[in-house]
């Protein structure tokens, strides 16, 4: 058996369809293509946020360091100044004991 040729209003329907088919195609590529963009946008941003991280955690030690070496200083400062009001009294005490003698 030999197959028919579609007809014209056929041949038209089918037309319709790969035009219909061809432009969803076209969106589906355009949606595709701006996923992508932003998938590879947020990446860069989680790259950014990582590197931010680090650099956080590392100023976050820095100043753990220089807290402690301030926290050492003000301990040696306030016996300083225990040590100097010590010899004032001292001092105070040998004067007071050479203006007796």
């Amino acid at each position: 058996e030999m197959m028919e040729l579609p007809s014209k209003e056929e041949m038209d329907l089918m037309k319709d369809e790969v035009a219909f088919t061809g432009k969803h195609l076209d969106a589906n590529q355009e949606t595709i293509t701006l996923l992508q963009q932003q998938k590879k946008s947020r990446m860069e941003e989680l790259a950014r946020i990582d590197t931010l991280e680090e650099r956080i955690r590392a100023e976050i030690k820095e100043l753990e360091k220089r807290t402690m070496v301030m926290t050492q200083e003000i301990e040696k400062y306030s016996n300083l100044s225990e040590l100097q009001d010590s010899a004032d009294a001292t001092k105070d005490y040998l004067g007071e004991m050479n203006e007796k003698y």
